[in-house]
């Protein structure tokens, strides 16, 4: 009797057929994104935290605007990679793990960029910009494979080119800043990092925009 049960109880507990299996696999999708979403942002915090306290007192002007870009940095991935986990479900791959935890390397090498030169944090930058185009590419592949809902696909597609535009192009302006300011220090090195800061946060808000606009027709079903 005993070994019935146990057996009934693994019956309801595991997936019947392939579908179940799908199901039981996607549905856990924004717990497990979030998890490690939290996780990474959380140590890139504690180490940008780590290295401000430590050497604030020799950081210049370049050096605060850069500790701003990368807390803002931070603060816009968490909300991007958020509203991305909660709208729509698949089965996590290699590519989404790389793309997590890509992410905080670039964020951690970043931050310890900041006391190393403007040229080392801009490159960093740079790279980590056009990383995020294969990113965008990667999961605007996923979503439509499985968003349903018509005006979010709208929504999601017209999200994908001002993303590509910014990342590609704010990557390709971050190397060329990097290369200048290898050359140079004082105003070109403020100027560039100046701009670093105005690259990220077009990302951010152009990311929480696209997810208010989302919030919205959730909670009214308004189109505007």
């Amino acid at each position: 009797m005993a070994d019935t049960d146990e057996d009934d109880l693994g019956a309801l507990a595991n997936p019947r057929d392939k579908r179940s299996l799908f199901r039981s696999m996607a549905e856990h999708f924004t717990s497990v994104y979030l998890t490690m979403l939290s996780i990474i942002q959380g140590v890139a915090l504690t180490d940008l935290s780590q290295i401000t306290f430590s050497e604030h007192e020799h950081f210049t002007a370049v050096n605060w605007i850069e500790v701003a870009t990368m807390l803002w940095t931070l603060v816009y991935v968490w909300n991007h990679f958020m509203g991305d986990a909660l709208m729509t479900h698949w089965i996590p791959d290699l590519e989404d793990a790389a793309l997590l935890f890509g992410t905080g390397v670039f964020e951690i090498v970043a931050n310890h960029a900041i006391g190393w030169s403007p040229t080392a944090w801009l490159a960093t930058l740079a790279v980590m910009f056009f990383a995020w185009s294969g990113g965008t590419l990667y999961i605007r592949r996923q979503e439509e494979l499985v968003v349903r809902e018509p005006f979010l696909m709208q929504l999601l597609r017209a999200r994908t080119k001002p993303l590509l535009l910014l990342t590609l192009g704010g990557g390709t302006i971050l190397g060329v800043l990097a290369i200048l300011c290898g050359h140079g220090n004082g105003p070109i090195a403020l100027i560039a990092v100046a701009i670093a800061f105005t690259a990220n946060l077009l990302i951010g808000v152009i990311s929480a925009r696209f997810w208010r606009r989302v919030r919205r027709y959730a909670h009214t079903g308004h189109r505007a």
